[in-house]
């Protein structure tokens, strides 16, 4: 499972965000709406940090896309994994960024990763 794999990454670790000054991190593997998730901080102009979240589902579903695909679009995100709902693109570029740190995506263009293994 991906998130497993994600769970051995050191809290605290930048995430890879190239359309960002500030500094995300991850800060656990938790539980969230009763399954496994990972939680990243979000920094907030005044200087403190928001949290959210990606499911296991959510990280399966797009992982799953991108191996079948080979590439992850955020129109494909949108569309399977927010449903239509504006979430800034924090959740892809996050989930990208998880990608580009297990080695197992490179960031393509905005709004879209390729996978390298």
């Amino acid at each position: 499972m991906l998130i497993d794999r994600i769970a051995k990454l050191a809290v605290g670790t930048k995430l890879p965000k190239p359309e960002s000054t500030r500094t995300y991190t991850i800060k656990e593997v938790g539980i969230k709406d009763g399954e496994r998730a990972v939680a990243y901080t979000i920094p907030r102009k005044d200087g403190s940090k928001s949290t959210k979240w990606i499911t296991n589902s959510q990280l399966e579903a797009a992982y799953s896309e991108l191996c079948r695909a080979g590439e992850l679009a955020k129109s494909w995100w949108t569309e399977h994994i927010a449903h239509g709902r504006d979430d800034g693109g924090c959740n892809f570029t996050t989930f990208g960024g998880l990608l580009i740190l297990l080695g197992e995506a490179e960031r393509i263009g905005r709004g879209r990763y390729r996978r390298v293994k």
